[in-house]
C-alpha cells in the first residue's frame, strides 16, 4: 500500500521513526474524518424520524456569546 507516494520500504529521506509518527497522524486524521461523518449522519437520521412539534438535535452545541471583557483577558492570559 502506497501512502503519499512512499512505500514502506522507500521512506526516501525519512527515518522509520519520521515515517511512523507521520502514518499515525494521518490514521488519527482519518479516524475523526469518518467520526465527523458518522455523527453527521447519525444526527440527520434522528432529526428525520422525530416526531411532530418536537424540537430539532443541533449538530453542534451553541457557542455562548462572550463579553468583550471576556476575551480581553483571554486574550492577555495568551499573549500576556
Amino acid at each position: 500500500m502506497i501512502i503519499f507516494g512512499l512505500s514502506p520500504l522507500e521512506v526516501g529521506n525519512l527515518t522509520y521513526l519520521e515515517y511512523s509518527v507521520m502514518m499515525e497522524r494521518y490514521n488519527e486524521k482519518m479516524k475523526n474524518d469518518y467520526e465527523m461523518q458518522r455523527n453527521v449522519i447519525f444526527n440527520a437520521i434522528i432529526n428525520a424520524n422525530r416526531k411532530k412539534n418536537s424540537g430539532m438535535i443541533p449538530l453542534f452545541k451553541d457557542n455562548s456569546e462572550k463579553t468583550a471583557t471576556e476575551i480581553i483577558e483571554e486574550r492577555e492570559e495568551l499573549f500576556g
